[in-house]
Order: C-alpha cells, then sequence, then structure tokens
C-alpha cells in the first residue's frame, strides 16, 4: 500500500509522514525544483534544477510530477516501494491513483488558514510568500477533494499524530 499524505502550505505533511516510519511505511524522498529552505534536512527533498528535473521526466523516470506554488514535484518510479509514505499535492494524487488504482491509501490534513499562517511564521516563513500560498492552495484543495482522498483528518496538532495514527490506520499496518 502507497499511503499518500496531502495538506495544503504548512499543514504538517512531512512531520506526519515522519510518523508514519515507526510503523513501517518509510517515507518516499521526492525531487523538487524549489529553493531550500532553511530548515530543510538533507533528506527532505532531492533538490533539482529545473533542467535535471525535466530530464528525468523526459526518461520516463518520474511516475507523477506537478507544478505546485510555481515548483515542480514529482516522484521518481524507482522510489516507491509496496509500503511506502509519501507527500503529494491533488495533481499528484491523481496521477498516482491513475497509474495503481488498487494500491493507493490517501489522507488529508485539512489545517485552518490562520494555523498555517502561524505554523509558517513560527518556521520563518516570508509572511506574504505564506498568504501567497494559502491564497494558490484555495483553489487546489478544495471541498471536491474531500470527496477524491481515504480520509480527512481536521487541525491535528503534532503531538497527536502517532495517536491518530495508531488509532485509525491499523488495517494499513496489517495488510
Amino acid at each position: 500500500m502507497i499511503l499518500v499524505i496531502l495538506g495544503g502550505t504548512c499543514s504538517g505533511k512531512t512531520e506526519f509522514a515522519l510518523s508514519c516510519e515507526k510503523y513501517g511505511f518509510p517515507r518516499v524522498i521526492t525531487n523538487t525544483t524549489r529553493a531550500r529552505r532553511v530548515d530543510d534536512k538533507e533528506d527532505s527533498y532531492h533538490f533539482l534544477t529545473k533542467e535535471e528535473f525535466f530530464e528525468k521526466v523526459e526518461n520516463g523516470e518520474m511516475i507523477e510530477y506537478a507544478e505546485y506554488n510555481g515548483n515542480y514535484y514529482g516522484t521518481s518510479s524507482d522510489s516507491l516501494s509496496k509500503n511506502c509514505v509519501v507527500v503529494l499535492e491533488p495533481n499528484g494524487l491523481r496521477s498516482l491513483k491513475n497509474k495503481i488504482p488498487d494500491g493507493v491509501f490517501s489522507i488529508y490534513l485539512w489545517v485552518s488558514e490562520e494555523e498555517r499562517l502561524r505554523r509558517g511564521l513560527l518556521r520563518g516563513d516570508n509572511p506574504e510568500i505564506i498568504k501567497s500560498r494559502i491564497e494558490e492552495d484555495k483553489v487546489l484543495f478544495n471541498d471536491n477533494l474531500e470527496n477524491e482522498v481515504s480520509f480527512v483528518i481536521r487541525n491535528l496538532k503534532r503531538e497527536e499524530y502517532s495517536e491518530v495514527i495508531e488509532n485509525n490506520f491499523e488495517v494499513l499496518w496489517t495488510e
């Protein structure tokens, strides 16, 4: 089972995915053309130039890719395993589900705009950039998305991740 985590900017996607690792779902490190942030770790992403990114696309090395907030994100075909967790945006989820229709379980982390702004400021992001991303997210993460995902979690705090995973997704860990 490929576990897909979705959510708008500053919704806790990466931290949630990291919490899934202790349940046997290693996090897939995806590719991006965005600039490295100050708080990015070495294994946050594979940071690529646009030329490097599209060379991988042209060579058929990406199982899915999409543009998000002016940057490109994509998942290398060889990075997916039977049980793994990957952070995607809605178009990436749709693309992956088209290619692997029965092997994807998706979780949408819905977090209020106010909380996402607060989180972005705490991590040192530019306030205007955060507000711009939140505006863009209104189109991408709309009400229809909740009908496309397997599960929606609202306003989850980091300290609640493990409890929510253990209490709601045991079926994933036992397959």
